[in-house]
């Protein structure tokens, strides 16, 4: 099978699960490869740091905003008053196609996203490779899986489907099914599906002719705050001089109507790289740069729900101040209405070695709580349980101010967490994909082989 060389190593792996380390002193991390500095003599080298660079308190930040769009204080935003309506007479490029067809039972699927719910029910993203993505749900663990993909009309002749989507419950999902395009070719139709009965029925938003909806590198990011207010942000890719076109669509019917917040045209949110985006509330959230030639980190923020966007630097520690340079701000996520935390990869100005930042903030961005942290993908599923998610898998127990190395693996995997205890993982490894779950926070992995029951 595909899957055997992976499910040797999770085998092995398994058998030589390596014990947790309480970190009494913050753990050496490897050197990462980065492109060679460019010297800048207005700065002092970058430090070393010792092996307890920043102790274990947090350090507090006040970030310095400055405009990214134009400057609006509503009092009290009408959510309901779109500022442009995207979804007109129907205009599609093409004639769709016939609706995919649901895969048959005891197919073998392969996941390429996985969204748990609880230690039971999830939904997912996968099914046969170099085949349109189904949409996939569970009721036992990720043991079987049954197609509940809606009636998507298939594409033509060559191109595979796609599809993104926000998961609130185990019974409400809100998905946009796509084609990859490498580039800005003929308009696309978007249709965003939404079910709240786990998928047994379907509605459909009306059709939108589109620029791009997603491309292979960068797939749209659809997020929810709840079953009405949600958001899609549709991102292109660099077009030169840093400049990456982005829309934002927004609904407050629970994805039977989306307005435009912003279009291609617009000046918010169209520098650098959108490397995320999150929200904590109707109103209030935040995207992460990266790929932008800018000392620090930054965050563009919204507090209208997205229709105007103020960008915020957030400075580092003062005795890291003047030696990071450039930083890739990714990870952004709300564990509660009022509490987000971030990453930030921060490359210094005499040292080969990226320095990894996790920041929190209870103030909307005007000030944040920042120390280091050993880097990866940062995921949080409450206000004191997260991990530092790479080939080296951290987990925190007190809102990042101690970690503990539990597990080293041999793949890079997209992870889901329900308790501090019980994950998944979309395990990937010399173009081998298989299914994983941990019942014990990271330190032991056992292999999965999903397949469509009923």
């Amino acid at each position: 099978m595909a899957k055997t060389r992976l499910v040797l190593l999770l085998m092995a792996l398994t058998l030589a699960a390596c014990r947790g380390l309480p970190v009494t002193s913050f753990p050496t991390m490897p050197p990462t490869a980065s492109p060679e500095p460019v010297p800048r003599e207005s700065h002092t080298p970058f430090p070393t740091f010792p092996p307890t660079p920043l102790g274990v308190q947090w350090v507090r930040v006040t970030a310095t905003p400055f405009l990214t769009s134009t400057q609006v204080s509503p009092a009290e935003p009408n959510l309901a008053t779109p500022t442009a309506t995207l979804f007109k007479t129907p205009t599609p490029s093409a004639t769709p196609g016939p609706p995919i067809r649901h895969l048959p039972l005891d197919t073998e699927v392969t996941l390429t996203e996985i969204q748990m719910i609880n230690s039971n029910e999830g939904w997912g993203i996968g099914g046969i490779p170099g085949r349109d993505a189904h949409l996939l749900r569970t009721s036992d663990a990720g043991e079987t899986w049954r197609d509940v993909s809606p009636p998507v009309p298939r594409p033509e002749p060559g191109k595979n489907l796609a599809a993104a989507g926000s998961f609130l419950d185990s019974q409400s999902a809100r998905v946009v099914f796509y084609v990859p395009l490498p580039e800005r070719g003929n308009v696309q139709t978007l249709v965003v599906w939404h079910t709240d009965d786990g998928g047994a029925t379907w509605a459909a938003s009306r059709a939108a002719d589109l620029y791009f909806i997603g491309v292979p590198s960068l797939q749209p990011l659809v997020r929810f705050v709840d079953l009405d207010h949600g958001w899609i942000l549709i991102r292109y890719g660099g077009i030169g001089m840093h400049k990456h076109p982005v829309a934002l669509l927004a609904t407050v019917d629970g994805g039977e109507t989306w307005h435009v917040k912003m279009d291609y045209g617009s000046s918010a949110l169209f520098s650098c790289t959108k490397s995320g985006v999150a929200f904590g509330d109707p109103l209030v959230g935040f995207a992460t740069i990266a790929d932008c030639p800018i000392d620090g980190i930054e965050t563009d923020w919204t507090y209208d729900g997205g229709l105007t966007w103020l960008g915020r630097m957030t400075p580092l520690p003062q005795d890291h101040l003047d030696n990071v340079g450039e930083c890739d701000a990714h990870s952004p996520q709300f564990v509660s209405a009022s509490l987000a935390f971030a990453a930030a990869d921060c490359t210094p100005y005499a040292s080969p070695e990226t320095v990894a930042f996790l920041f929190s903030t209870r103030d909307a961005g005007a000030s944040w709580e920042i120390r280091r942290y050993p880097g990866g993908t940062l995921l949080f599923i409450d206000e004191n349980t997260g991990w530092a998610l790479g080939r080296d898998i951290y987990q925190t127990t007190d809102s990042g101010l101690h970690w503990e190395r539990v597990k080293t693996v041999t793949w890079d995997g997209q992870f889901s967490f329900v308790s501090p205890s019980e994950g998944w993982a979309v395990a990937r490894s010399d173009g081998e994909v298989a299914l994983v779950r941990t019942l014990d926070g990271g330190t032991t992995w056992a292999l999965l082989e999903p397949v469509i029951g009923r």
